[in-house]
């Protein structure tokens, strides 16, 4: 569901209301889940249809993913989960670009049981590397996709201390939502 959360922001915010209403994602029904996956579906298709050789909308595909693939890679493949890993990455995304509905999402996370706590469990410095090998990376660039607003993805080069700033800034507001 984090890939499919990720869908709605990157494409409408009446889907994603509705997806941050879902207090419990396990009481889906079955037609409910296939509906939000094909919603999925279909907005992932549409972006690839537009650029098969992923040479510009294509990349917002990869929204969430640059600290995620981090902490996967870091952590070691299989011990964090690519839809926890992705959660964690998209609540870093939506905090680079500012996006108002960070702290729904956050709540959304916490009340579906993604386990927020685990950004703690990484010391930003030691995911850097990976971060910087990430495959919208070009000469170690630190690159993200930053939300400023739903539907609207932009490519954002960051330096390492902006990173690590954002980092604990993220960690700071999982705490005050977690409580």
């Amino acid at each position: 569901m984090a890939e499919v959360i990720k869908h709605a922001f990157l494409s409408n915010p009446h889907w994603l209301d509705e997806l941050l209403g879902t207090a419990d994602i396990t009481a889906l029904t079955g037609s409910q889940l296939e509906l939000h996956l094909s919603r999925g579906i279909a907005v992932k298709a549409a972006i690839v249809e537009e650029d098969a050789l992923e040479q510009g909308a294509r990349k917002f595909l990869n929204l969430g993913h640059t600290l995620a693939h981090a902490i996967e890679a870091h952590a070691g493949y299989g011990t964090v989960t690519h839809g926890e890993a992705v959660a964690l990455g998209l609540a870093f995304d939506l905090l680079i670009g500012g996006h108002d509905r960070l702290e729904d999402y956050l709540k959304w996370c916490a009340a579906n049981r993604y386990p927020l706590e685990l950004l703690s469990d990484f010391d930003i410095r030691e995911l850097l590397p990976y971060m910087k090998r990430d495959k919208k990376s070009s000469r170690g660039e630190l690159v993200f996709i930053e939300l400023a607003d739903t539907g609207c993805p932009a490519l954002r080069v960051l330096e390492e201390q902006e990173v690590i700033s954002f980092y604990h800034k993220l960690g700071q507001k999982i705490k005050e939502v977690l409580g």
